[in-house]
């Protein structure tokens, strides 16, 4: 429910206001948030404004800027807490190190039958790129390449299998629609084929399903060119604290989530993917985070450098 029933009298006023308070830096863009969600009648999330008022009374008569930076931590933290993971959830190990710890529960049988049947689509297709009319279907070739690349690569993660064919079917209708690919049956089954392959990842395998239901509800957005660097640092300082296998993973999506010639739709999965996961390892980790950032030269020692790392990551979560 809006707080006015009709129009707001105030609503120039504090058009004014916010862009004044938002100005203070970035720690008031939660109460600028809070605000308007309940002047618009918004869904507010209870759970975490349950956090932020269970906050203590001698860190309330701290001041301003005190409390911003504690709200900013409780946001992360909350970011890292209730959004699912799935196949690509993190630990840290009893050897200092982080690494993926997800395992996908989807029934082997149906998992192989999704794969094969994309695997027969690619190999007609690969047959038609060889015969006389194959200059027809070269808008296919960078999409058949990567769905054979993430099969080898991840032929036991529904998640990642899920997301790639998804993307190579968006990639195949934009194609139809410009005529760059011809109107085939070959192609349309193809497309057929990864939608239900798509579509059996997550009707079969709950831990897929809750991460594509979860995706669904974050607004996901392009950081600005600083934050841009900032993150890739960030990952790279998350990379020192972790196993090879994660370490690889953090690098290659921070540079796809940098990467500003990816479109946004296609990048979805990474940016949520990479900002669970540095949201779990700063909160959980933030010290040794700051320390590794340190002896690669990107930080200068010091409490504002956690300080740092906690509203460079929110600002990436949540695009303030």
């Amino acid at each position: 429910m809006k707080l006015w029933k009709g129009e707001n009298p105030l609503s120039q006023l504090w058009a004014e206001a916010s862009l004044k308070i938002r100005a203070q830096g970035d720690g008031w863009q939660f109460w600028v948030e809070w605000y308007e969600n309940a002047l618009y009648g918004r869904q507010q999330d209870w759970a975490l404004l349950t956090k932020i008022a269970l906050i203590s009374p001698e860190d309330w008569d701290k001041g301003a800027d005190h409390v911003n930076a504690l709200i900013a931590e409780i946001r992360l933290q909350h970011v890292a807490e209730t959004r699912p993971l799935g196949e690509d959830a993190i630990e840290k190990g009893a050897d200092g190190l982080w690494r993926r710890v997800g395992r996908s529960d989807i029934d082997r049988d149906i998992l192989q039958d999704a794969i094969d049947s994309v695997r027969d689509e690619i190999r007609h297709l690969r047959g038609k790129l060889q015969g006389p009319q194959g200059n027809m279907f070269t808008a296919l070739v960078t999409g058949l390449d990567l769905l054979e690349d993430r099969i080898a690569r991840h032929p036991d993660r529904p998640l990642r299998l899920h997301d790639v064919f998804l993307r190579v079917q968006g990639h195949i209708t934009r194609n139809l629609a410009s005529g760059e690919l011809p109107d085939d049956d070959c192609v349309r089954d193809l497309s057929s084929v990864l939608g239900n392959a798509a579509l059996d990842m997550c009707n079969a395998c709950p831990k897929t399903q809750s991460v594509v239901q979860a995706r669904m509800t974050v607004r996901l957005t392009d950081a600005d060119p600083q934050t841009r660097a900032d993150l890739e640092l960030i990952a790279e300082g998350a990379a020192h604290l972790s196993d090879a296998t994660l370490a690889t993973e953090l690098r290659a999506d921070a540079q796809d989530a940098a990467d500003t010639s990816i479109p946004l739709n296609e990048k979805a999965s990474t940016l949520y993917r990479l900002q669970t996961r540095l949201a779990k390892i700063v909160t959980q980790d933030g010290n040794n985070l700051v320390d590794a950032l340190v002896r690669v030269g990107a930080l200068t020692a010091g409490v504002e450098a956690y300080f740092w790392l906690i509203t460079t990551l929110l600002r990436f979560v949540i695009g303030i």
